[in-house]
């Protein structure tokens, strides 16, 4: 019944601009999302991210709702990772792309992870990507191809997620100093080779600091986890070439 629902309100009340309007607001849908998190049902995920997939394009349609769709839909999948403590943001999402046998869902669930990552800012799309990366999504695609190897919907989706991908990191490149863009950022040996030998020795000393902190962090448990993405959240934060200027 709840996926009806949430079929009902992506498909005649979200196009509806008044019913719009009462639902497109992160206290209405946090309420939407609570049930969902704390229940097991993928069928009610899937919908849930149909719905939050169409938000983009109503707050576009809709000029008097004062969100923005895509953030709002980021904001959302925050709620729900809140309330179903699962160890990070997009765990439920990747998850539902390995074991999901219909074209049609796979699809859905793969609309909204392109949804997520159409941000303005780099910076951040690059960190909302790590972290489907730390969730799984690579191995998620390599079994979405070899399922749906027909599908060109399925396809381009892919094809926009990994083009975008490179077309962030060769962006993020062109930000580095010029003796330092040879560094292979898939490598953590390389980005640490090339931080100590392009460091005076004050930096490699704080350096050196920050990663016996890290050696603290527990890489096993599900608190463990969300202190490495805070972490991560952090660095990309203070790290970000906007902040200082």
């Amino acid at each position: 019944a709840r996926v009806m629902c949430f079929d009902i309100i992506r498909d005649r009340l979200l196009p509806n601009e008044h019913c719009a309007h009462a639902i497109v607001h992160p206290d209405i849908l946090r309420e939407i999302v609570e049930p969902v998190a704390m229940g097991k049902s993928d069928w009610e995920r899937i919908a849930l991210y149909g719905l939050l997939s169409a938000l983009p394009t109503i707050t576009t349609v809709f000029y008097g709702i004062p969100y923005d769709g895509r953030a709002l839909a980021l904001h959302t999948m925050n709620d729900f990772y809140q309330i179903s403590k699962e160890p990070r943001r997009f765990c439920q999402l990747v998850e539902i792309l390995k074991t999901i046998n219909d074209a049609a869902y796979a699809l859905t669930a793969f609309v909204l992870v392109n949804v997520l990552l159409d941000g303005d800012d780099s910076n951040e799309r690059i960190q909302v990507r790590n972290e489907m990366y730390a969730s799984g999504i690579q191995e998620a695609i390599s079994i979405v191809k070899d399922k749906f190897s027909r599908n060109e919907c399925i396809a381009a989706q892919i094809d926009e997620f990994e083009t975008e991908a490179r077309e962030d990191q060769e962006e993020f490149l062109r930000q580095l100093d010029d003796k330092i863009q040879t560094v292979d950022l898939n490598n953590p040996l390389s980005i640490t080779t090339t931080i100590t030998s392009n460091s005076s020795s004050a930096v490699v000393r704080s350096f050196t600091e920050i990663l016996k902190y890290c050696l603290n962090i527990p890489n096993d448990t599900t608190v463990g986890l969300r202190k490495w993405l805070a972490l991560e959240k952090i660095t990309s934060q203070i790290t970000s070439p906007q902040l200082f200027t």
